[in-house]
């Protein structure tokens, strides 16, 4: 990436969504990761920062 892009993993507490935002804080983006679920998005906030990014954790029911 050219210049930090900032990433909403919708629903990245678990599974593909926080994979998904590893890989990109991994290459420099700043991450926001939108779960309802606390401990879960806690966790990937953790896995993100452990990789290196920057990640904060927006409590949210993004379903429909």
């Amino acid at each position: 990436m050219d210049s930090p892009a900032l990433v909403i993993a919708a629903i990245g507490a678990l599974g593909i969504g926080a994979a998904t935002a590893v890989e990109f804080a991994k290459e420099g983006a700043r991450i926001a990761i939108a779960d309802v679920n606390r401990e879960a998005g806690h966790a990937a906030v953790s896995r993100v920062e452990a990789a290196g990014g920057e990640c904060i954790l927006v409590e949210a029911d993004v379903g429909l």
